[in-house]
């Protein structure tokens, strides 16, 4: 399971409306706030969930609110790897 797909499965077990919007991309109502009008966009990204709620929540605010860690938000426990290359 992805770290996107983790927080999509939280939201929904949470009772909060998901909806896809993409691939890999999801704007669902944030479990921080009292969300009428879903504000919380979801994203796919290297390695990892993206995060962003537009009423201005943290993502540790919302990872809190869900029963997660801020290290669900990652698809490995090591975090992300990114290749930097010798550009010479």
């Amino acid at each position: 399971m992805t770290a996107t797909d983790r927080v999509v499965a939280a939201l929904k077990d949470a009772g909060k409306t998901v909806k896809n919007t993409g691939q890999d991309s999801f704007i669902a109502q944030c479990p921080a706030h009292d969300d009428g009008n879903p504000s919380l966009a979801v994203r796919k990204g290297r390695g990892q969930a993206l995060l962003f709620c537009f009423a201005g929540c943290t993502p540790q605010d919302i990872v809190t609110s869900l029963g997660l860690r801020m290290e669900d938000l990652f698809d490995s426990p090591k975090g992300v790897d990114y290749d930097y290359r010798d550009w010479e």
